[in-house]
């Protein structure tokens, strides 16, 4: 024998069972929804701010290129100057200077000695 009682208790149950689950369902999209409104926020941040750099920097680029084809073309003078002096041997600063001239020649040989140039294979 059945009881009338018996049926609406198990009709409770399976409607707050399917009431819970919808109600985590629902939690559920609307944190994913939530968590994709803030990475889209964040991404259009960084883009405004990402172009807000570029600008500077492409201002920046230029003045840096400018300063490096400076830069480049002192280091060119000051190869050639350097190439000149030493193919004519006129240092002004080592003339009448042998105590200099000597410990730089012993500087040297201690460098080769030292160095992998001179070591037998």
């Amino acid at each position: 024998l059945t009881t009338p009682s018996a049926i609406p208790v198990q009709r409770r149950y399976s409607e707050a069972t399917l009431a819970s689950d919808y109600s985590r369902t629902m939690d559920h999209v609307l944190k994913k929804n939530f968590v994709e409104w803030l990475l889209a926020r964040r991404e259009k941040k960084s883009e405004n701010i990402s172009e807000q750099f570029k600008r500077e920097a492409e201002s920046q680029r230029d003045g840096d290129e400018e300063k490096s084809e400076l830069r480049a073309q002192e280091a060119k003078d000051f190869l050639v100057w350097l190439w000149k002096n030493l193919e004519n041997r006129s240092f002004p600063a080592l003339e009448g200077s042998e105590a200099l001239r000597e410990f730089l020649d012993q500087e040297f040989v201690t460098w080769l000695m030292a160095s992998d140039l001179c070591r037998a294979a």
